[in-house]
């Protein structure tokens, strides 16, 4: 996102969406929990298992998203 607002179109505005944010709480509850697991206690396999699950979802979902966004800001500057 970076290259493309400061090389291709710097006039583009990428703010962060709904589902960004969700998937920055969820990263950043993986992180605490995985934390959690090595200094403390051992937590579920499977609770680690499924917050990995869900980041690699959630960020898949928010790329496409931004992507999505990106094309169609895109084609509505380019129009002819």
């Amino acid at each position: 996102a970076i290259v493309w607002v400061k090389y291709v179109n710097p006039n583009l505005q990428f703010n962060p969406s709904l589902l960004s944010k969700l998937n920055t709480s969820i990263q950043l509850l993986l992180i605490m929990v995985c934390l959690f697991d090595l200094a403390f206690t051992r937590i579920n396999d499977e609770v680690i298992e499924f917050l990995v699950d869900l980041t690699v979802l959630t960020t898949v979902i928010s790329f496409v998203d931004y992507l999505h966004k990106a094309c169609k800001d895109y084609s509505s500057v380019h129009k002819s």
